[in-house]
């Protein structure tokens, strides 16, 4: 039911729900700091530490073979310990793994360091699902698309501020140049977990200093918010057989191989290929990714008006999906015939490239959320599975391609990333949809909690407490005692 207290503002400086979702922004956004940093250091670290590409190549993976397996217990995690645990845990993880990679790279080796990055790796694997489930607590529906915007932000900002003042780190003469943005990192780290333990709490109910207004507008008065969701059977065999799913999975895959390929490789490519000494190589790698922060806000806004004006969304997803997969194969045939006499129009397809793949987030995404909307968590599961094995694919293949780092062994990997995004888009439009499946159709008695409805919306009976708006996983109540 709707409450009738008038609500705080969430833009308010006594919203303590803003706190939570900057502090979303904030967890998204240093753990990025501490994963991606890695990526320019490997540049500064050239002449120091001699590496082989193919070892430097099992390095980046290795952080993404600990998300793969995380995953497998992951739900588990997060229904027993709580979302707020589990992050805090993964960032005292990450701070450590941090602090101890240059001590570990100078003394140790490669895969002394490989074992510190899949430490951190299964500490990051479930943060994302983790923000979800807290947005799921923390903001009514009619917030939760500006929740999540304010959360991912953080991604995007995590791989410009690494590669711009790690770039700037790696020049002073301070703690021996590129360690000093590993210890700064680690130490922004820890100040992290600090005021996440002080300020995040599972649900709105566990914090103290809320006000009754703020808690009944987040609840809607609603009693059952504490409680323990109810187990459902999740249709495997159905999810499996199902070409939709499986056109979604194979667009999460190319997504995630061409993105993390190219945060992984960018300053390498920008160094070997095109040129560019290092204060330029930081702040140009950083470009793309705020291109593609951009784009998103520009993607997400045409589509929500597309479908506004009739639009069907299956429809606004395969067009966008084809616009991702197409748009950005298209930058990458321009690449495969440009080298360093042609840097800037390199750069700007590169950024170009990075920009359309937001196209995704209109594209498949949505129709994660679509398909089957009952079992919304089971599918998200698989397709971030498909995601991770991408990652460790994508880091290791180009490692084991670019042995040299050659132009030529460029565009090998630019012509695979291209089949790649041409196969799995071309996949996305014969088979790819936005409509629910016939064997996920609701037939039961309790329609309130069957219904088919949009993203961002929760659904609450007397029988089935499921919340389906978030794409990650599912939805985890908890209880707490309040003093």
């Amino acid at each position: 039911m709707e409450s009738s207290v008038q609500p705080v503002p969430l833009l308010s400086f006594r919203s303590v729900r803003l706190r939570v979702g900057v502090l979303m922004l904030a967890a998204l956004c240093i753990e990025g700091l501490m994963r991606s940093n890695l990526n320019m250091a490997m540049v500064c670290m050239n002449g120091k530490l001699v590496w082989s590409t193919k070892e430097q190549g099992w390095i980046f993976a290795a952080y993404y073979i600990g998300t793969l397996l995380i995953v497998i217990p992951g739900t588990y995690l997060i229904d027993t310990f709580g979302a707020t645990f589990v992050v805090q845990f993964g960032a005292v993880v990450n701070a450590i793994g941090t602090f101890l990679t240059p001590v570990t790279s100078e003394f140790l080796g490669p895969y002394a360091l490989l074992f510190i990055r899949f430490c951190m790796g299964a500490g990051q694997g479930i943060l994302q699902p983790c923000t979800s489930v807290l947005i799921a607590h923390w903001f009514p529906q009619q917030e939760r698309s500006f929740a999540v915007g304010l959360s991912t932000a953080g991604n995007q900002l995590s791989i410009i501020i690494a590669m711009v003042f790690t770039a700037g780190l790696c020049q002073v003469s301070v703690l021996g140049g590129w360690p000093a943005a590993f210890y700064l990192h680690g130490i922004i780290g820890l100040v992290l977990c600090v005021l996440w333990y002080s300020y995040v709490k599972d649900v709105p109910t566990c914090y103290k200093g809320i006000s009754d207004a703020e808690l009944s507008y987040i609840t809607g008065g609603s009693s059952e918010r504490g409680q323990k969701r109810m187990p459902i059977d999740v249709p495997w065999k159905n999810i499996l057989l199902s070409l939709p799913v499986w056109a979604t999975a194979l667009s999460s895959f190319s997504q995630s191989f061409a993105t993390v390929g190219m945060v992984t490789y960018i300053p390498l490519y920008y160094r070997v290929v095109l040129r560019m000494n290092l204060t330029a190589n930081g702040i140009l790698s950083a470009a793309p990714f705020l291109s593609q922060l951009l784009s998103k806000i520009i993607f997400v806004y045409v589509a929500t008006v597309a479908t506004r004006h009739g639009f069907s969304l299956t429809v606004v997803t395969k067009v966008c999906n084809l616009i991702a997969a197409l748009g950005t194969a298209a930058c990458y045939i321009c690449l495969i015939f440009l080298d360093c006499g042609s840097k800037w129009i390199a750069i700007s397809m590169i950024c170009m490239a990075m920009a359309l793949l937001s196209g995704y987030v209109p594209g498949y995404q949505t129709g994660i959320v679509s398909i089957a909307p009952k079992y919304t968590a089971a599918i998200a599961s698989f397709c971030r599975l498909t995601g991770n094995i991408a990652s460790v694919v994508s880091p290791a293949l180009i490692g084991w391609i670019a042995k040299k780092g050659s132009l030529d062994e460029w565009r090998i990997i630019f012509i695979v990333m291209t089949v790649t995004l041409l196969a799995t888009g071309t996949c996305y439009q014969l088979w790819g949809s936005a409509d629910a499946e016939s064997w996920a159709q609701d037939t039961g008695k309790d329609e309130s909690a069957q219904k088919l409805v949009p993203k961002g919306e929760l659904i609450l009976s007397d029988k089935v407490q499921h919340d389906i708006n978030v794409p990650q996983n599912a939805t985890y109540h908890f209880s707490c005692n309040v003093d």
